[in-house]
């Protein structure tokens, strides 16, 4: 069975979304408090937040001396893994030694999903590469502050954990998403899997564009009720637990993609002003 979803005004996660990204508060930040690093020494800052934070957490921040240059900050991803080419014609231009994405928020507001990551608008919660296959989905992502763009409050990056969003679903909810999945070529994997006893999400919030998507039941399942289970899947994502990362210029924050969604809040005038936020990005494979 094949269908379109659509999102509605009225949908209940559409003022959730707003609330936790639109709404200007800043979110509270995560425990345990950062770790503390020196920039020349990326192995070993990398090494203590596998080490100390990412198994235990799935996240891990770590406040360096200064921002690493792209040698270092290529040395500190090399610790957990191998960096995955950004080979997306949308970023080409963004991009440094083929693996380094600069994010810098100095475009216009838009609801184009390719768009956001550069935009002053929000960035809509999602887990990475929701819809290549699993092989090639990174496991981390890394991101380091080079110039927050005002006093690092604003724009925040917000972290949301999987098991906490699946808990909040309704069975038959779970019963869909574990067969559906996004209607594309290739080896796409379904929106909720299990790996090592966790719930994992490829999924991502799309705004107003449509999903298309592809179910293999359960039977008696109609287009109705995958719907349903999306809009389900979309209110558990921005209602539930949510924790903010601010920044700070030499700031490290690694993210388990099989363990967190993640996103950004709106920009606030003094983030959007002249000096834009810049934050550099590795996508990690394990």
């Amino acid at each position: 069975m094949k269908g379109t979803y659509r999102e509605s005004p009225g949908d209940r996660h559409v003022e959730l979304r707003r609330a936790l990204l639109e709404s200007g508060r800043t979110h509270p930040a995560p425990a345990p408090a950062p770790l503390r690093g020196r920039a020349a020494a990326p192995e070993a800052a990398a090494a203590a937040a596998l080490a100390e934070r990412l198994d235990p957490y799935g996240f891990a921040v770590t406040d360096l001396d200064r921002p690493m240059d792209n040698a270092e900050f290529l040395a500190f991803g090399r610790v957990l893994g191998t960096a995955q080419p950004e080979l997306s014609p949308d970023v080409r231009a963004r991009v440094e030694d083929r693996v380094i994405l600069n994010l810098r928020s100095g475009a216009a507001p838009t609801d184009d999903p390719a768009v956001q990551p550069f935009a002053a608008n929000a960035l809509t919660l999602h887990s990475e590469s929701s819809g290549a296959p699993v092989r090639a989905q990174p496991r981390h992502i890394v991101l380091m502050c080079v110039s927050p763009g005002g006093d690092g409050r604003s724009a925040q990056t917000v972290a949301v954990p999987m098991t906490g969003v699946h808990a909040a679903l309704p069975a038959p909810a779970r019963d869909v998403l574990v067969r559906l999945r996004y209607d594309r070529p290739g080896e796409v994997p379904t929106v909720l899997r299990h790996e090592a006893g966790r719930p994992v999400f490829s999924v991502r919030d799309f705004l107003g564009a449509p999903l298309a998507w592809s179910c293999d039941g359960p039977s008696g399942t109609g287009p109705a009720t995958v719907d349903n289970a999306l809009r389900e899947l979309y209110a558990a994502m921005y209602g539930g637990e949510a924790r903010g990362f601010t920044w700070i210029p030499g700031r490290v924050v690694v993210i388990d993609n099989t363990r967190h969604f993640h996103g950004r809040t709106r920009a606030s005038g003094a983030a959007a002003g002249t000096v834009a936020r810049h934050l550099k990005r590795l996508r990690i494979a394990a």
